[in-house]
């Protein structure tokens, strides 16, 4: 048996892309990655704090709900709702500028409101940044997140 005199070093090779775009494709899937996590503690957020307070808070006008096209999908709308109404009240601005935070019953949310989006096809929006960024929730998902197995209306 050979050895070798004094000691060893290891020697790791880095290997580089030649593609240029390769670090901007990084830092973009770092920020999705963090956006991801960011959208599910937004989401435990929403959860827990309508739980603890027993209502969601949706923006509302003389016209009706807030409502915008979504950012994921194609002909869907979504519907926003935050768990607290300071953070509604920030949106209160631009073409929502008429609406005012309006409070809805939990149990209401869950038992009506759902299974109504489900319906229509329409996603909820929650814990918005005042950038209007943030996660778009089938309500099935939503209910599940509470706890629920399914609703009434949603099966």
């Amino acid at each position: 048996m050979a050895c070798l005199p004094g000691p060893v070093a290891v020697v790791s090779i880095l290997w580089q892309p030649c593609d240029p775009f390769a670090e901007e494709l990084s830092i973009m899937t770092q920020q999705e990655q963090a956006a991801s996590i960011d959208d599910e503690a937004n989401l435990k957020r929403f959860v827990a704090g309508a739980l603890e307070s027993g209502l969601v808070w949706g923006l509302k006008s003389d016209d009706g709900w807030a409502v915008c096209p979504s950012n994921e999908y194609e002909d869907a709308s979504v519907y926003p709702f935050w768990s607290d109404r300071a953070e509604a009240l920030i949106h209160c601005a631009d073409e929502w500028s008429r609406c005012t935070p309006t409070a809805i019953d939990l149990d209401s949310f869950l038992e009506d409101w759902l299974p109504g989006m489900h319906g229509d096809d329409a996603l909820v929006g929650t814990n918005w940044s005042p950038e209007l960024i943030g996660l778009e929730v089938e309500p099935m998902e939503l209910a599940i997140a509470f706890g629920a197995d399914g609703l009434p209306g949603m099966n």
